[in-house]
């Protein structure tokens, strides 16, 4: 059983050590998804937004995620973000992904920042969007 642990764990941060290699991903990670159909409207109608342009994702029985990611508001970077996450049950193998959350309005811009940088149980985008939701969708009185 430990030697699963210890080979799950460099799977793992070998596979995340592979991601900071990339020039100028978040450029490139953005003009894709201006250039993805449905999404590019969204550019138009958000005021800001959150792209991870590699999202590292293995394991086996025990994994991780992990992707380093900027905020944007009215296109112009405000700050810095992180994604990181840990599974336990059945799975094999790896991933790599982009992904990118749009902020429909300040309110939304705000709370991501207020809320994000720790999470009680796992810091990342998982409880965020679980948070957002749960409240950012509830009619107000």
């Amino acid at each position: 059983m430990k030697t699963l642990i210890r080979l799950t764990m460099a799977f793992v941060l070998f596979s995340l050590a592979s991601l900071t290699a990339q020039a100028d991903s978040y450029s490139d990670a953005i003009g894709t998804f201006r250039n993805a159909g449905e999404s590019a409207t969204f550019f138009d109608k958000s005021v800001g937004y959150a792209v991870f342009p590699t999202i590292g994702k293995g394991g086996i029985g025990i994994g991780g995620a992990f992707g380093e990611g900027k905020v944007y508001r009215d296109g112009v970077a405000i700050g810095t973000s992180d994604m990181t996450q840990v599974t336990i049950g059945f799975q094999l193998g790896g991933q790599a992904f982009s992904q990118i959350i749009f902020f429909e309005n300040e309110n939304a811009l705000i709370n991501f920042i207020d809320y994000h940088p720790k999470t009680p149980v796992q810091d990342g985008i998982n409880n965020f969007i679980a948070w957002y939701l749960e409240h950012m969708h509830k009619e107000t009185p």
